[in-house]
């Protein structure tokens, strides 16, 4: 059983005593002994310090994502290449396709781009511009050379380009950078300058010519109606 000490008025007395004479460094006799154990804890603790710190991991660095010239977010093939929705798509697991070298996330077109029933599955995570002419959704028709295709199988591409760009659900996230449309620093290359410019021409050639047959078949109906009048 522990004992506990009785403390008298007199042995009160003494502890006051003894502490009074404590109050100022030197007094006490024990002071060099109880400093050099104050020293050593305050080494322990310093040197305790030291080791956490030293044990505790790097904090990752800040990634920022670079800008082109016009401030678009510039994106790798290696990052294109991640955001295929595999396992099943979401906000944190999208879907992301580039074409004529701008991305689009199209998570919500999952039936479209999903792994296990899209029809255009294919797109994900890349740029497969060739295939939306030529409706080989494979790495052949994806490696065909656009530069060698007559200027109406140019126009298809712009159209469906056209087509993620005035979306009303599919988000713009930015430039496929180091690709052949835009180059590291997202500046637009002259192969894409010359698709658009081949392409452009050959789509406005296009509409001129449905016009001009809508409005011959619209001349001929019409005098075919007058003459029917006439009889």
């Amino acid at each position: 059983m522990a004992s506990f000490q009785l403390v008298t008025a007199e042995s009160a007395d003494n502890v006051a005593a003894d502490a009074q004479e404590c109050v100022e460094p030197g007094t006490c006799g024990d002071d060099d002994a109880n400093a050099d154990k104050n020293s050593e804890q305050i080494n322990e603790e310093s040197n305790l310090e030291q080791t956490k710190v030293e044990e505790e991991p790097e904090s990752p660095p800040v990634v920022i994502a670079e800008l082109s010239p016009g401030g678009e977010r510039l994106i790798s093939a290696e990052e294109l290449a991640l955001h295929t929705g595999k396992g099943g798509p979401s906000p944190d697991n999208p879907i992301w396709l580039s074409i004529l070298g701008k991305v689009y996330d199209v998570t919500a077109g999952e039936e479209y781009y999903g792994e296990e029933k899209g029809g255009y599955q294919y797109y994900a995570g890349r740029d497969a511009s060739p295939c939306f002419s030529s409706g080989k959704n494979n790495d052949e028709g994806a490696a065909e050379d656009w530069t060698e295709w007559e200027d109406k199988q140019l126009v298809a591409v712009l159209e469906w380009a056209r087509f993620y760009q005035d979306h009303e659900t599919y988000k713009a996230l930015g430039l496929f950078a180091g690709s052949q449309w835009f180059d590291a620093n997202g500046v637009q290359t002259e192969a894409r300058k010359d698709f658009a410019r081949r392409a452009v021409t050959m789509e406005k050639i296009m509409h001129e010519e449905k016009e001009k047959k809508k409005a011959e078949r619209m001349a001929k109906r019409k005098e075919k109606k007058e003459k029917k009048n006439q009889k």
